[in-house]
């Protein structure tokens, strides 16, 4: 009798809620991926399916999913930094460059590529660096004084030319958000996806090797309710 009592309450209990949110929050996260892989199964973003209560668990979700963890910078190759590098140039390229040139943009989004793994974690804040064959992608987790997680991977997606129609807009490319509504207090997602415009860039860069998308998850959420 005991047993089945525990086991009731188990099942009903704070655990079980919390274990319901995260399910809830991983099929939203799943509607946005179909969402935007827009009927091609190759488009698929970076990991960022469920809510984790620390960067290790973004990187047991990363590492589930197939990718490789960059640990240091020994183990960034070339091709890597290279692709990291447009992930983070992504602001300039969708929003105001400054006035600066894309070679002065990307040449420094280069340099900061190169010291990403190096960065070292604390306990409330880390940056880790993964990579499969077609991809690569910054996962980031972060914690504030009052419990609340920001937690964002974004990835760059180098896939087979002539797939996909180019984009219609953009200086360098289209870029969209969409917030998802999720019903659950306390859990903000936002996905988003930037389509290149490789032809405009290749003619500032000839050499360059853009991704075809960069696209990514956001979420917000407290750690007391989803841990």
């Amino acid at each position: 009798m005991a047993g089945a009592q525990n086991a009731r309450r188990a099942m009903t209990g704070p655990g079980a809620a919390r274990h319901c949110r995260r399910a809830v929050a991983a099929s939203l996260v799943a509607v946005v991926l179909a969402t935007q892989s827009v009927a091609q199964p190759e488009l698929t973003v970076p990991p960022c399916s469920t809510p984790v209560a620390s960067a290790d668990g973004l990187l047991e979700q990363a590492v589930a999913e197939g990718y490789d963890v960059v640990a240091t910078n020994a183990d960034l190759s070339a091709q890597t930094a290279d692709r990291l590098q447009w992930i983070l140039a992504e602001p300039y390229l969708v929003g105001d460059s400054g006035g600066e040139s894309l070679d002065t943009i990307m040449s420094r989004a280069h340099r900061n590529a190169l010291a990403l793994p190096d960065i070292a974690p604390t306990a409330r804040a880390a940056i880790r660096v993964v990579q499969s064959d077609r991809a690569v992608a910054i996962l980031r987790w972060s914690l504030d004084e009052n419990g609340n997680v920001s937690m964002k991977c974004s990835g760059a997606l180098f896939l087979d030319d002539g797939v996909f129609a180019p984009p219609t807009s953009g200086r360098f490319g289209d870029f969209s958000t969409t917030p998802v509504e999720t019903a659950i207090p306390g859990l903000d997602i936002v996905s988003e996806r930037f389509q290149l415009d490789r032809a405009a860039i290749r003619a500032k860069l000839p050499k360059a090797i853009p991704p075809h998308y960069i696209m990514g998850v956001q979420m917000r959420y407290n750690l007391e309710v989803f841990q």
